[in-house]
């Protein structure tokens, strides 16, 4: 091919391009609309899906030391464990032991306000003075009951009999919209998680060995005493769960003559 014929076939090719092109101008020209108009939208949601996958990411640390988090847990302080969960589940194991009576009284101070009995409001503090007192065990065997009290109050006229804890989860869960259940963000997620896919699963033979293995505490395990919930996390879990359940009662349920 000469030089002239090169320039001619790179003539007609770029010929063919452009008539192919021109029909797509009008989409082009819509698309780049588009992405001017999106653009401020874009700007404006960035921020939110960047504390979205550091929420995510807390959460996938957090979960395999077996603590659930407390509010007051530093998220910068998880995330500089750099995903060795030996060294986080040792940093909180201290961090809980070390800052419980701050824990304690923030825990105390919310209570007052809480829209729950005061006979649940008394036994609530018992159980925060039991662990303080390092009687890790009675913490669970006090506390569920209770939980099931303001079940009984806020949702079924603190009516007497059985009422399964499938009904009581179902009562809980419907009420409200899901931010109710989502306090403090990342923390709500995973105490929400929790609340719905473990503190009130059936346990049997089947599914004994990892209700044992999980110290987060299971209502039917420690009512009829199938798992002995005995340690310092096992106690401090259920205290951070009672208190998460407990506000999202006071977030989503009025009051009964009861309780008045």
């Amino acid at each position: 091919m000469t030089y002239n014929q090169t320039i001619q076939s790179i003539l007609n090719l770029c010929a063919a391009l452009q008539r192919l092109v021109e029909p797509l101008q009008p989409f082009i020209q819509s698309m780049s609309r588009v992405s001017q108009a999106i653009t401020p939208f874009l700007e404006a949601i960035a921020p939110h899906i960047k504390h979205f996958v550091r929420y995510n990411k807390f959460i996938d640390s957090v979960r395999p030391t077996g603590w659930l988090p407390y509010h007051t847990v530093s998220m910068n302080y998880v995330e500089e464990c750099r995903d060795d969960v030996s060294l986080l589940e040792a940093r909180l194991t201290s961090f809980y032991e070390n800052n419980w009576e701050s824990i304690r009284q923030d825990i105390e101070n919310r209570l007052n306000h809480y829209h729950i009995s005061e006979e649940t409001k008394e036994t609530f503090r018992e159980a925060l003075s039991a662990h303080g007192m390092g009687h890790y065990r009675c913490v669970c065997r006090v506390l569920f009951p209770e939980i099931d009290r303001e079940f009984r109050i806020h949702y079924f006229e603190d009516a007497a009999g059985a009422i399964s804890s499938k009904k009581m989860l179902e009562k809980l869960t419907n009420q409200g919209e899901i931010r109710n259940f989502l306090p403090r963000e990342a923390y709500g997620w995973i105490l929400f998680d929790r609340l719905v896919h473990h503190l009130y699963e059936p346990v049997d033979d089947s599914n004994r060995a990892q209700y044992e293995g999980d110290y987060v505490p299971n209502r039917h395990a420690s009512t009829h005493g199938l798992v002995p919930y005995s340690t310092f996390k096992h106690s401090m879990n259920m205290i951070i769960m009672a208190d998460y359940i407990f506000q999202i009662l006071t977030s989503t349920a009025k009051l009964t003559s009861s309780q008045q």
